[in-house]
């Protein structure tokens, strides 16, 4: 799941984000490390996979580079058909996810 403030629904991936954490217990599963040795997370609050929901609701696209979980990319393509936030826009790093 890939999400950057500076782009244009940053605020609203945040505050989903929020809004689906705020209060809960939090857990953070880190199988790797990206090839610039950044933490690449599962993010898990009272047991939702916020990078699933962030996915589905167009708020956050994949990183297929990375991704070993098949349904995030069946549900960022439902997304897609659905024309839903993110999926209006281009993909930052092409149909990949890679730069």
């Amino acid at each position: 799941m890939h999400r950057r403030k500076n782009r244009r629904f940053g605020t609203k991936s945040k505050n989903a984000l929020i809004q689906m954490c705020a209060g809960k217990n939090a857990e953070i599963r880190v199988p790797e490390l990206d090839r610039y040795k950044r933490t690449l997370g599962h993010v898990y609050c009272d047991g939702l996979y916020v990078n699933k929901e962030l996915v589905k609701l167009g708020l956050a696209w994949v990183y297929r580079r990375y991704s070993k979980d098949p349904s995030m990319i069946v549900e960022e393509t439902k997304s897609k058909t659905a024309k839903t936030r993110l999926c209006r826009l281009r993909h930052p790093h092409g149909n990949t996810g890679r730069r």
